[in-house]
């Protein structure tokens, strides 16, 4: 069947009253960079669960002294020895060469009558000449004793002797040596013996003494043993 289509138009609607609307002010200042956040491809921070150690407490001020401890005293020496202290006894002890040493003295110690001997006078015999000579020490020995002891001297002249007989050193003791003055110390000497090398005198407790030899010709003379080696042995009571 045919369709009927109408002729009159439509209506047109009518305009509303639509507000205008006010336009939008763009700002113009860049927006802050805020920082970057942690990566996630960043390590993390090991955080420790060990506690750190705990330190010791140091000293109050009112706390005691440390006790320290107290040193032990050192025995006292029974007697107080020369420098490089006594030489052995019952030792064959050589002397430098004889002038080597460059000591001298006035004179000599003169001749006596006997060794000394331990208990005898032992006077001193006097001082001859009023030339230099040279003389050698041996010592300084010491008696081991607390009492007055006798000591022994063995005297071994070496090659200190004239014509392979007459020695060229005297031998003596003092308990200290003074060139100035040959009294002064004497213990006792061997009475220039040219056969018998051996004298004894008393040492008073722990005393001190030196074998010296003297020399008998006058240092310009010929054959005075200038060089020559002499050895003294010192015992007290004898040697083992």
């Amino acid at each position: 069947a045919p369709v009927d289509v109408p002729t009159t138009p439509p209506p047109t609607p009518q305009p509303t009253n639509s507000p205008t609307r006010a336009p939008v002010d763009v700002p113009t200042t860049p927006a802050p960079t805020l920082p970057p956040t942690d990566s996630p491809t960043r390590s993390p921070v090991i955080v420790p669960t060990t506690p750190p150690p705990t330190l010791p407490p140091t000293r109050s001020p009112t706390d005691p002294p440390t006790p320290q401890p107290n040193p032990q005293p050192t025995a006292s020496p029974t007697a107080t020895p020369i420098s490089g202290g006594p030489l052995p006894l019952c030792t064959n002890i050589t002397s430098p060469p004889f002038g080597s040493s460059g000591t001298q003295q006035i004179g000599r110690i003169g001749a006596g009558f006997g060794l000394s001997t331990c208990g005898g006078p032992n006077g001193f015999p006097g001082q001859i000449g009023d030339l230099p000579r040279f003389y050698e020490e041996i010592g300084p020995f010491q008696n081991p004793s607390n009492s007055v002891s006798c000591a022994t001297v063995q005297f071994i002249p070496g090659d200190c002797l004239f014509n392979n007989v007459n020695t060229l050193v005297y031998a003596t003791a003092y308990s200290s040596f003074n060139p100035q003055d040959l009294a002064s110390g004497y213990l006792g000497d061997v009475r220039q013996s040219d056969s018998i090398f051996e004298f004894s005198f008393d040492v008073p407790p722990s005393g001190e003494f030196f074998v010296v030899g003297q020399q008998i010709r006058d240092i310009n003379a010929t054959d005075n043993g200038l060089g020559c080696v002499f050895s003294a042995l010192v015992s007290f009571g004898g040697c083992p």
